[in-house]
């Protein structure tokens, strides 16, 4: 189902409110956060790569969403946590 289809009880299409692109990130969540009256969180440098790497963020939590949200994958593939498969 695509963003713009119809869900919920009145089947209205779902669309963002914001859309926030990577080049513009900062400025985007400095915007966010004066919306609701918040400092704008601090960001991380950008990495080299254009990406953060996995290892950075990844912890239990992490796992236990990954899991959750791609169960089937998990059974299917034969998935293990991912600390498990990088120290092989």
């Amino acid at each position: 189902m695509g963003q713009a289809e119809p869900v919920g009880p009145d089947q209205h299409p779902c669309r963002p409110d914001v859309v926030l692109r990577e080049e513009r990130l900062a400025e985007g969540l400095a915007f966010l956060a004066a919306e609701v009256g918040q400092e704008p969180p601090a960001l991380p440098p950008a990495s080299p790569h254009g990406f953060t790497p996995l290892a950075a963020i990844y912890d239990a939590e992490v796992e236990a969403a990954a899991r959750d949200a791609y169960a089937r994958d998990y059974l299917a593939f034969g998935f293990g946590d991912w600390r498990d498969q990088a120290s092989r």
